[in-house]
């Protein structure tokens, strides 16, 4: 394959698709299509198509983007999980009546 087969395998692929949700929702991009369609268009574009990165915790996340970790208390020290609280039953309502 030359240059130019990849650049009219490319502009095929971008003019079949007329905005950017229906290359999300439909076609070739579609996330069902994607399984079966990925590996000819990374062998068309001549990459090895890369591990998905592990998904970030959030605390990390927070920290990353708001400099903030969510985690310390207000000594400094940082929290742990102990238990969670079952919450309280609202009381009964009884119909006047």
């Amino acid at each position: 394959m030359t240059h130019g087969d990849h650049f009219l395998g490319l502009k095929f692929l971008l003019d079949s698709f007329p905005n950017a949700r229906a290359v999300r929702s439909f076609g070739l991009f579609a996330p069902r299509a994607l399984k079966e369609t990925d590996a000819a268009i990374f062998a068309m574009l001549r990459q090895e198509k890369r591990p998905r990165p592990k998904r970030r915790r959030w605390a990390d996340s927070l920290r990353r983007d708001f400099g903030r970790d969510p985690l310390l208390d207000s000594t400094g020290k940082r929290m742990r999980w102990i238990r969670r609280l079952v919450p309280e039953t609202p009381p009964c309502h009884v119909q006047g009546g």
